[in-house]
């Protein structure tokens, strides 16, 4: 009996002994062995080996040609898998056996492998999932080896495909590196890795650095360990969030306080100091009026008063920077308001600058301030003359612009809707990003001491966002500037109002009616009453609400106007109106304040109503009492008689 037949085939019966099936072929195609978990795999019978084994096998499968043709290369060891009727997998080996060089038979080993094959399909479903659910992070994940080696990262961290093939294998410095970050920020990180390695705890830490493009970023990244079974940390899953977005809120709201703040204390001292200019020009006016025009003393007082209008200057850049300015907002055409300013600028700017106008031909109504309008349009162009000591030239252009979409809008913090466009360019020395970050704040100038407040550009941004709009500012230095004011359009059909008005002569200003001031500054109480009474009239003084309400209860006679400051410690001007209204219907009310807010303004809105800023002269003063007793007699003599 040759090898094979001796021992090759006592060893291989033993096969039967083993948990996967065998089949033992000689060259000549005789089978001489069929172990029983072949016969059990493939529901062979348990009788003779001439039943043909391999052909019974191989009709179990959906291609019987592919299994029977696997002792077709005897040059190496075939290995497949095939697919069975059944839907089973099988994994089929045969292995050449040679003897003195030339082959002696096969060898046939099978295996089910539909449970593994299952098995490796929930897992690669499952991690397919995984890997698409990573993918569609939007956050910066990756995953790091306990050494800091990045083995994934998210498309949402890095973009591009090649560089997060690149990366993988690499470190934070090397990525540093290749990103051109701060190498502080790219130690830092692997220091954090470490750590959390390490200590087996997570990390938080905050990362801030200027990217390739200028622009400021801030992250925070958190770290943490992924520990198996035994306690030993095998991954750690980084995560980082892109911060910027809340640094540059969190920063402009600390602005928009601090502002606030200085805002309500430059407020306070304004409010203050227009009292005191009321008294030293009121008094000065009295003085002018009771010296002769030849008197050298004339030149003192108009010294005095002069000094009182500069103060009065500067208190109202003070208010209009803390958006506590006395307003009286009327329809208006910014077109007419640049128009009726351009003499002024010119005058201004001087003959080295040229101002170009490019007005739109649209409507440009507005509810604003005229008077402040011009007070903005004069800021600037001061500005741009100090940005161009040598010349250059200055555009005004005004379009009307319509904001529709809410992302627009919201970019320049403004809600939809139409709005007019001033803007005043120059071709200056333009802007570096630092001031321009600094601009709108008070007291903030880039001109040498002494030539210029630093109130400019606050107040001229309180103007504006107080009439409900924006200031924009767009700069390069060497090149020039750009302010864009944005205020709320009117519909294209509305008017502007005729601000035409006449003042009385001073020979008109006297009267013999009846006054009630009330009025919790003393200075100031003292020069309305006494101007008033040197008047004519018939003054009743009250240093607050509840004096004026116990004053009126106690005159029997008629009281012809009430002059009332909006702002007293126990109540204000309106409150009190509205008091003595109740007993004396026909009541006249002048409103006098320094400034006023939002809260102490509400309700000034009645015809029957008139306001006056502080500091006033005594012309303004006689002038404003006697229009109001005017119109009020003209009213009574057109209305019927009624019986008492």
């Amino acid at each position: 009996m040759s090898l094979l037949t001796r021992s090759t085939i006592h060893a291989l019966a033993l096969e039967n002994g083993l948990p996967f099936a065998v089949l033992v072929e000689r060259a000549s195609g005789e089978v001489v062995l069929v172990n029983e978990p072949f016969r059990t795999l493939f529901g062979l019978a348990d009788d003779a080996l001439t039943d043909d084994p391999l052909r019974a096998a191989a009709a179990t499968f959906e291609d019987p040609a592919a299994f029977l043709a696997g002792n077709a290369d005897p040059t190496a060891m075939r290995r497949d898998r095939l697919r069975q009727r059944n839907g089973c997998t099988i994994e089929r080996q045969v292995r050449a056996v040679f003897e003195d060089g030339h082959i002696a038979g096969w060898v046939w080993s099978c295996t089910d492998v539909t449970a593994d094959e299952d098995a490796l399909a929930r897992i690669a479903r499952v991690t397919e999932f995984y890997r698409v659910v990573l993918d569609a992070l939007p956050a910066n994940l990756a995953v790091f080896s306990p050494e800091g080696i990045y083995e994934y990262v998210t498309p949402s961290a890095i973009a591009d495909p090649a560089v997060r093939e690149w990366i993988i294998g690499k470190n934070d410095e090397e990525y540093g590196v290749f990103r051109g970050l701060p190498p502080a920020v790219s130690q830092q990180r692997v220091q954090r890795i470490r750590d959390c390695t390490e200590r087996a705890e997570s990390r938080t830490f905050e990362e801030s650095f200027t990217s390739r493009t200028g622009e400021p970023r801030h992250f925070r990244r958190y770290v943490s360990p992924v520990i198996d079974t035994n306690g030993t940390v095998r991954h750690v899953l980084g995560y980082g969030l892109d911060i910027t977005e809340q640094r540059i809120t969190e920063e402009q709201l600390r602005q928009s306080q601090k502002m606030d703040a200085v805002g309500r204390l430059a407020g306070g001292v304004a409010h203050d100091f227009n009292n005191l200019i009321t008294i030293i020009a009121g008094y000065a006016d009295c003085l002018r009026e009771e010296i002769e025009l030849t008197d050298e003393r004339q030149q003192l007082v108009e010294g005095i008063l002069d000094a009182g209008e500069r103060a009065s200057e500067l208190t109202r850049q003070l208010l209009s920077f803390s958006r506590r300015a006395v307003v009286e907002p009327r329809v208006i055409s910014v077109n007419a308001v640049v128009e009726d300013t351009m003499l002024l600028l010119r005058r201004l700017l001087g003959e080295n600058i040229i101002m170009q106008l490019a007005l739109t031909a649209s409507p440009t109504t507005v509810r604003a301030d005229a008077g402040q309008l011009k007070q903005v349009l004069m800021n600037l162009a001061v500005n741009a003359r100090d940005a161009m000591p040598s010349g250059g030239t200055l555009t005004l252009t005004t379009v009307r612009r319509q904001l529709e979409s809410p992302a627009d809008a919201a970019a320049l913090h403004l809600p939809v809707g139409d709005y007019i466009e001033l803007k005043v360019t120059d071709t200056g020395v333009g802007m570096s990003e630092d001031v321009r970050s600094h601009l709108f704040e008070p007291f903030f100038t880039t001109k040498p001491v002494g030539k210029g407040t630093g109130l400019g550009l606050s107040m001229v941004y309180g103007i504006v966002t107080q009439a409900g709009g924006q200031l924009q500012v767009d700069s390069t230095e060497g090149v020039g500037s750009s302010f864009r004011a944005l205020l709320p359009a009117l519909p294209e059909d509305v008017v502007p109002v005729d601000d035409t008005t006449v003042v009385p002569a001073r020979a008109l200003h006297h009267g013999t009616e009846t006054l009630l001031v009330a009025e919790d500054e003393a200075g100031v109480r003292d020069f309305i009453a006494r101007t008033l009474t040197r008047l004519g009239y018939t003054v009743l003084a009250a240093d607050c609400g509840a004096a004026a309400v116990r004053l009126a209860s106690e005159h029997a006679g008629t009281i012809d106007l009430l002059i009332a400051d909006v702002v007293m410690p126990d109540f204000g001007g309106r409150p009190l109106w509205d008091a003595l209204s109740a007993a004396r219907p026909d009541l006249r009310v002048l409103f006098i304040s320094g400034y006023s807010d939002d809260n102490t303004m509400a309700g000034l809105t009645s015809t029957a109503e008139a306001f006056m800023h502080k500091p006033f002269g005594v012309d303004a003063l006689g002038a404003r009492v006697r229009a109001l007793l005017d119109a009020s007699a003209e009213r009574t003599a057109e209305s019927p008689l009624t019986p008492r």
